[in-house]
């Protein structure tokens, strides 16, 4: 049953991930938060993923605070809390989708877990079989690999967004070119209506006032002429 309880056990059972939750009647949220906490940290000893720590710490702050903040909650916004899975079939589907939006990504990063476990446990097979300071060697260089690829990716993602910022550059300025002709191909549109629209006003004035033909053509020379 979901109701809130004694601030003193929830205090303490909020150390564990998900203890708390499920000691105010959160069982759900409880299961999905200890199941997150407690997987990767056997991924983390079990494969000697030492990475993986990082997220394991950050399941527990955030399972220890989530704790925390559902026990502070008013009355009427406490018991209106549903009890669910944090993880869903719907979410699946958007991981799913994910993975597909980012294949390659994912690929590379399963392809390099899976070399440094296949390294780490040819290493582990191969001690004492080869000489010591053969295998010393082997090792150092598979220590410092991982922070070799971290590097090297580093500095492909600089000159990947450094390309980007040039072609964004180059096509804001193509834009600004083609906007000014633009511009100017319409003022030369509008001048020349102008122009003969004033032609036709000075041609049924001619007609209509025949003693003023005269200015018109010396009308019409000037413009020519730019006067």
């Amino acid at each position: 049953m979901i109701r809130k309880k004694s601030k003193f056990w929830t205090f303490w059972f909020s150390f564990i991930p998900g203890a708390a939750e499920m000691y105010m009647g959160f069982m759900k949220m409880g299961l999905s938060l200890m199941t997150v906490f407690f997987g990767l940290f056997a991924l983390s000893v079990i494969l000697e993923l030492g990475p993986v720590m990082v997220f394991t710490a950050i399941s527990w702050f955030y399972s220890f605070f989530h704790a925390h903040n559902l026990a502070s909650m008013p009355e009427q916004e406490f018991y209106e809390v549903e009890d669910t899975y944090l993880f869903t079939v719907a979410d699946a589907k958007q991981g799913s989708d994910l993975i597909r939006t980012y294949r390659k990504t994912f690929a590379v990063v399963l392809i390099f877990i899976g070399v440094v476990l296949t390294w780490k446990t040819c290493m582990s097979m191969l001690y004492g079989i080869i000489p010591y300071e053969i295998y010393n060697a082997l090792n150092h260089m598979m220590y410092r690999f991982p922070q070799l690829v971290v590097g090297v990716a580093i500095v492909y993602l600089g000159v990947a967004m450094i390309r980007g910022k040039k072609v964004e550059l180059d096509e804001q300025a193509s834009y600004s070119d083609s906007k000014a002709d633009n511009n100017s191909m319409s003022d030369n549109m509008n001048n020349n209506m102008n122009y003969n629209t004033m032609n036709q006003d000075m041609n049924s004035n001619v007609e209509n006032d025949p003693y003023s033909s005269t200015v018109h053509v010396n009308a019409i020379e000037d413009k020519k002429e730019g006067k």
